[in-house]
């Protein structure tokens, strides 16, 4: 995912990549301000690093491969010189606490590809690679989530059915793989609304007919049945639980639907069309305490791929409308000269 939203203490922020460079953007009374660059000739997949504290800091390959961090207000530092162990083709994604950095990439060996675990040690040094799994190295089938500072990392693999699950992060420890999700057709795409004590995922599921919108919860009474909630050729999805209802949202050929739940999940509405444009998605993290009673999500709804137009958010307004609404009032500011 080449689109990112952060929201902190200090603010609202959207990183993005256009034009071979990354850059940031700060949602500022209800527009978003002026971009700023963080990196030029930068390689395409970049990511974001999880520090709930300041600006974004991202990690990016330069023009030579070497993998840097850096954000637009503090100076860049090289984290690995370029090697075949990391290639700039990979999506890397990391996890920063206090002076200790923690890498996840992908690692092919005798042409099976493994999600591998890399750290740096307070003292600067680095850890050797860690193989952790087998591993689906697609950008929207990973996922890192932020729960009350506390991290789980999410992915895909093959064995031989498509599972999706999770393993927790903490400072000292990675879990055993815990399974979500598997189906023997191929999973496109997921997206998860994840809270303190549950797991919401939607999934959209390729078969030999159709493709097929899925949702399945986890709680601490298990995992429950994988419920079909459309047939159809299904594209994208996007959960996210809002006043305590559950909202899916997905694509097709012939427009966007949605489908909601007002009981969590226990039953859905039929799907009904909404807003017509051409939905992407944005990876969000929230430093932000989520409750259900209010907005959780791991992903922003957006329109054509680019973070700072958001969709169907209550906090983040259409920066189309912004935009029309600030040239207005300039308009009518003078006016009045």
């Amino acid at each position: 995912m080449n689109s990112y939203i952060v929201r902190n203490s200090d603010g609202i922020y959207t990183v993005y990549f256009e034009n071979n460079c990354i850059y940031t953007r700060k949602f500022v009374a209800e527009s978003w301000s002026e971009p700023k660059a963080i990196a030029s000739d930068a390689y395409k997949n970049f990511s974001l690093i999880r520090s709930c504290e300041g600006e974004p800091l991202i990690l990016y390959f330069d023009k030579c491969k070497n993998l840097f961090i850096g954000s637009s207000d503090k100076p860049h530092k090289m984290v690995l010189r370029a090697s075949s162990e990391m290639q700039s083709t990979l999506q890397i994604d990391g996890i920063l606490n206090g002076s200790s950095l923690r890498l996840f990439y992908s690692r092919q060996t005798l042409g099976e590809k493994y999600i591998t675990e890399q750290h740096r040690r307070e003292d600067g040094s680095w850890s050797a690679p860690l193989t952790l799994d087998t591993y689906i190295p697609e950008n929207n089938l990973t996922k890192i989530i932020n729960i009350e500072n506390n991290y789980i990392l999410f992915y895909s693999k093959k064995v031989p059915e498509q599972q999706i699950g999770y393993r927790e992060i903490s400072s000292n420890n990675i879990s055993e793989f815990k399974l979500i999700y598997s189906s023997g057709y191929k999973i496109n795409d997921y997206s998860l609304a994840v809270t303190e004590d549950e797991i919401h995922i939607a999934a959209v599921v390729s078969t030999f007919r159709t493709n097929k919108l899925i949702y399945v919860k986890k709680n601490s009474s298990g995992i429950s049945k994988a419920n079909t909630l459309y047939e159809g050729p299904v594209k994208l999805c996007h959960i996210s639980i809002q006043n305590s209802k559950i909202i899916i949202v997905f694509s097709t050929p012939k427009g966007n639907s949605r489908i909601i739940s007002f009981d969590m999940g226990a039953s859905f509405k039929r799907a009904e069309n909404t807003e017509a444009f051409v939905l992407s998605k944005a990876e969000f993290t929230d430093y932000t305490k989520q409750v259900a009673d209010n907005f959780v999500a791991s992903e922003l709804i957006t329109d054509t791929g680019i973070a700072y137009k958001v969709k169907m958010c209550p906090f983040i307004k259409d920066y189309e409308n912004n935009e029309i609404e600030r040239l207005k009032k300039e308009i009518e500011r003078l006016k009045k000269r």
